[in-house]
């Protein structure tokens, strides 16, 4: 008898070490980092069954991320958790393997590589890749009587008010007799690059997320702080 209970009393710790180990597996986590002038970073990986990697990202809100995927399983996708929630902003699994988005706040991103539950049952591998993009911060210089960021307005702007058939012309100058030099949709974020008024009207200049090429005046009541 007591050999056998020995045996159950070995078996039972060889399990819990195995569980323990399974739920490090399932917890690999890494620290995203850019090399000094990187504005990406690139990591390979490998997955199996219901492990899953975890990337953690420091960013501010604002900020444009972009991340891809590339992986050897058609099973294998990634999440992307913002601070302080286990509800995902972006879900891989259904709307694909590359993301770009303005980050709705600051703090650590979460970036979860895993495998689909089916694929996970079956013990599949999948070896992947993983690339994230942060572009750097425009360092763009206020004139005097500029309300920007830095000088207590806020940093990013987003564009309300719009007609849902119409745009907001991006302007050459702070007047509605300037030339356009784009267009852009309601919802569209654009950072703050200082306000002043014209012709009794708010005029701000601005950049456009992801678009850096494209900056010019727009017409104040359009823009809501975002």
């Amino acid at each position: 008898m007591t050999s056998i209970c020995s045996f159950f009393r070995i078996a039972i710790v060889c399990a819990i070490g195995l569980a323990a180990q399974s739920a490090l597996a399932e917890a690999d986590s890494f620290k995203v980092r850019f090399k000094p002038g990187a504005e990406s970073a690139r990591y390979t990986g490998s997955i199996q069954g219901y492990d899953d990697d975890t990337y953690i990202v420091d960013a501010r809100r604002g900020q444009e991320m972009t991340v891809g995927l590339r992986t050897s399983n058609p099973q294998a996708y990634f999440n992307i958790l913002p601070p302080g929630s286990d509800v995902a902003i972006y879900n891989g699994s259904i709307e694909g393997n590359r993301y770009t988005g303005v980050l709705p706040r600051s703090g650590k991103y979460r970036i979860v590589v895993y495998m689909m539950r089916a694929a996970a049952r079956r013990d599949e591998v999948a070896d992947y890749r993983l690339s994230v993009a942060i572009p750097a911060e425009e360092q763009d210089t206020p004139s005097g009587g500029f309300a920007d960021g830095n000088a207590g307005g806020p940093d990013f702007w987003v564009v309300s008010g719009v007609s849902s058939n119409d745009r907001l012309n991006i302007r050459t100058g702070p007047s509605a007799s300037a030339g356009i030099v784009g267009r852009v949709r309601n919802g569209s974020v654009m950072r703050n690059l200082g306000c002043e008024r014209s012709n009794g009207s708010r005029w701000c200049r601005v950049s456009v997320r992801g678009e850096s090429s494209l900056r010019g005046w727009v017409n104040g009541r359009f823009l809501q702080e975002y």
